[in-house]
């Protein structure tokens, strides 16, 4: 029944599509790899060119701004009315007081608020010379040096004739804010040389400005995508414009209630992400600086995509960049995840359609397979028609051949000792080798004809158990002689099919009982189901292998050796036509030595096929 050497034919052709599906996934493969790298060298390109353009223009921007304001405190520091105001006040005592309330303090005043309230400055101030702080918005900072103390550097360079910018810094005295009045609130400041009538410098005047205010909005028009953040720092590491992420920080417990960011985050790397419930191995003042911080206070403009935290701990890539003018850097950044998810969703649709390229070979393969086999199942199948069909007519027909040739001899004379019963019994043996040939036949002819035309079905009112007994009755002569006990346990069931098919398909199935069961009793019981009807006919002989049981329904589906118990194979491949016709099913239950049960159920009332 196995051939081992189809078994090896379909192995190697099954080795061989594997190899052209190889073949022809091997340059897929190497292109979707070569796809994958550029796209990723592109994009971090790309990338790298978006965050560097971002700090650009976020530096131009400031510089623009810087620049506006030192032009407009340089117009206002020319204005006649104020610098023979500033000169009167130069010659009051320096003292809070005298200074506070002299007339010029008042005209200085009556000439600079308007103009704090016009352009969003948050007040102003005079300076002389010494330090001393000759008029102010705030009446506490007259008389005293703080602006001094508190940006030398910024004082030094407006002196030296030059309008200036200063970074943020804490207040040391109490300002106005939009919040009520704070005391060490972070506050900045630009000034511009105020010039005698003979040009040189006798003071400076200043206009104080709220950073979270105009200045951070400046900076903070570089932010990119939902986690993207531009933002400027001092020398110290410290952020100087307003942080996006506040809620975060003050969630976190790095900023308090309310407070804002500026000169209250240090760019210090946690080592963990906080804002995923990290905690830090180090407090805040052991942590070492951020990457981006380390990088630029030593004066580089530079970038990084290969990931760095940032204050919070959060994976970021970013680029940044240092201006010794303003004493500030310049840094954006943005979270891994948001800044490569294009990348990933890139990466993720050229794998998507290479899986789909490798999908499509792989149906077109398993198609070419099907067809493959499907021809070499046909080829296999008739070959083994031939050689079992040679098998089967051979013997009957040699037979007749010897018998035919002493018949003929006899009617010539030439076998006189041929007795007439023996011319009988030779005469009767061509009958039933004849009759032989012609059911082998017709079974063949209705095969071949099942797979070209379909089965057409007679149906009609019909008593199943009454099938089964006729069967019998025609099974008696050589139920009889092989001496086989028959138990019939038949339950009337009567249903709409071809009342001659069913008779064929029990012949079938009662004819494989006889010529297996090697003589031992055979069971056929016929029950009444929910829609359905059960038939089974089970017998004690060989039984069939489980691998076998899946071929025992096709044509020449032999289990066992054609030679030993003959057969073309096709009866229980016919009791499956019939079977399915009338929209039932067959199957089987068997084990090597243990007989086997066929099983036939079949609907009331089937629809036609044919």
């Amino acid at each position: 029944m196995f051939q081992p050497a189809a078994g090896r034919s379909r192995g190697g052709r099954r080795q061989k599509t594997v190899i052209l599906l190889l073949v022809f996934l091997a340059p897929i493969g190497l292109a979707a790899w070569w796809t994958l790298q550029r796209v990723e060298l592109f994009y971090r390109r790309n990338l790298q060119d978006t965050l560097g353009a971002v700090v650009a223009l976020s530096h131009e921007g400031l510089l623009l701004w810087a620049e506006d304001r030192k032009a407009d405190v340089a117009s206002w520091a020319q204005s006649e009315q104020l610098r023979q105001a500033v000169e009167i006040q130069l010659d009051v005592p320096r003292e809070s007081e005298p200074l506070r309330s002299s007339p010029a303090a008042a005209q200085i005043r009556q000439l600079l608020l308007p103009v704090v309230h016009l352009h969003d400055y948050s007040g102003y101030a005079v300076i002389a010379p010494d330090g001393t702080t000759l008029a102010s918005d705030l009446d506490d900072a007259i008389g005293l040096k703080l602006l001094l103390q508190l940006d030398p550097t910024l004082i030094d360079g407006a002196f030296k004739g030059t309008p200036q910018l200063g970074s943020p810094h804490r207040s040391l005295i109490s300002v106005p804010t939009r919040a009520g009045s704070r005391l060490e609130h972070p506050i900045m400041f630009v000034a511009a040389p105020i010039r005698g009538a003979k040009g040189s410098v006798i003071a400076v005047l200043l206009f104080r400005l709220a950073p979270e205010r105009e200045f951070s909005r400046v900076v903070h028009l570089g932010r990119t995508g939902g986690t993207g953040e531009t933002y400027a720092f001092n020398r110290s590491g410290q952020m100087v414009t307003s942080s996006r992420f506040e809620a975060q920080l003050q969630a976190v417990g790095l900023l308090d209630p309310g407070e804002n960011s500026i000169l209250s985050i240090e760019l210090r790397d946690p080592g963990e992400d906080l804002t995923k419930g990290g905690v830090p191995t180090h407090p805040r003042p052991q942590q070492p600086l951020t990457q981006m911080a380390a990088s630029a206070l030593t004066g580089n403009t530079d970038n990084n995509l290969t990931v760095y935290n940032d204050y919070r701990g959060v994976p970021v890539v970013g680029s940044w960049s240092w201006d010794d003018n303003l004493g500030m850097g310049l840094a954006t950044e943005i979270d891994v995840a948001e800044a490569f998810r294009p990348l990933r969703d890139a990466q993720a649709l050229v794998l998507g359609l290479l899986l789909l390229a490798v999908g499509g070979a792989l149906v077109m393969a398993w198609i070419l397979d099907r067809r493959a086999q499907a021809l070499h199942h046909a080829l296999t199948l008739r070959d083994d028609f031939l050689s079992l069909a040679s098998h089967e007519l051979k013997t009957p027909l040699t037979v007749l051949q010897l018998v035919t040739q002493r018949l003929v001899r006899a009617v010539s004379g030439t076998d006189r000792m041929l007795s007439r019963e023996k011319q009988e019994e030779l005469a009767t043996r061509i009958l039933h080798h004849v009759q032989r040939l012609n059911k082998l036949l017709e079974t063949m002819f209705e095969v071949v004809q099942f797979q070209t035309e379909g089965l057409t079905l007679q149906r009609e009112p019909v008593d199943l158990a009454q099938v089964v007994q006729s069967v019998l009755r025609q099974f008696r002569p050589e139920i009889d002689a092989r001496k086989v006990s028959i138990t019939a346990n038949l339950e009337s069931v009567v249903g709409m099919w071809d009342r001659t098919r069913l008779e064929q398909m029990v012949v079938h199935l009662l004819s494989n009982a006889l010529k297996f069961g090697e003589g031992k009793p055979i069971e056929i019981t016929l029950e009444r189901g929910l829609g359905s009807i059960r038939l089974s006919v089970q017998d004690h002989g060989i039984g069939i292998e489980p691998e076998a049981q899946l071929l025992i329904f096709e044509r020449f589906g032999h289990v066992v050796s054609s030679r030993n118990f003959g057969g073309l194979g096709l009866s229980l491949c016919r009791v499956r036509q019939i079977v399915e016709a009338h929209g039932g099913r067959v199957r089987v239950r068997s084990a090597p030595g243990a007989g086997a049960t066929f099983v036939v159920e079949l609907p009331w009332h089937s629809r036609s096929v044919g």
